[in-house]
C-alpha cells in the first residue's frame, strides 16, 4: 500500500525537478550567438567544409594574426627563480617588466593590424 502512494509522489517530484532544470539552462541569447558568429567570421575561425581546416589556416593573409603573449627571457626566469628562493620582491622591477611586456605585446598587435588594413 505504501509503495502505491510513493510512486506517484516520486514521479511528480522527478518531473518538477526536470522542468526546473530545463528552465534554468537558457543558453545564449540570439544577440550573443550573432556576435560570436561575426567574431568567428572576422578572425577566420570558421571551418572550410571541403578540407575541415579553419579558414585562417588556409588563408593566413586574409585574417588578422593571432597575438601571443611575450615570453620571458632566460635571464628573467632565472631572476624570478632567485627572487622566489630568497623572498625578495622589488615592486619597481616587477612593474617595469610588466610595462615592457605590455609594450612588446602592443607592438605585435600594431604590426598585425597594420598588415590587415
Amino acid at each position: 500500500m505504501k509503495t502505491a502512494r510513493i510512486a506517484p509522489i516520486a514521479a511528480a517530484l522527478l518531473a518538477s525537478t526536470l522542468a526546473l532544470s530545463v528552465q534554468a539552462d537558457t543558453g545564449l541569447t540570439r544577440a550573443q550567438v550573432k556576435a560570436e558568429l561575426a567574431e568567428a567570421q572576422r578572425t577566420g575561425n570558421v571551418p572550410d567544409y571541403e578540407t575541415g581546416r579553419m579558414l585562417n589556416e588556409l588563408f593566413p593573409g586574409a585574417y588578422p594574426q593571432v597575438v601571443r603573449p611575450a615570453r620571458l627571457t632566460r635571464a628573467q626566469v632565472k631572476a624570478d627563480t632567485q627572487v622566489q628562493a630568497t623572498g625578495d620582491i622589488e615592486m619597481d622591477t616587477l612593474a617595469q617588466r610588466n610595462a615592457e611586456s605590455l609594450a612588446h605585446g602592443q607592438q605585435r598587435t600594431d604590426r598585425a593590424t597594420a598588415g590587415a588594413r
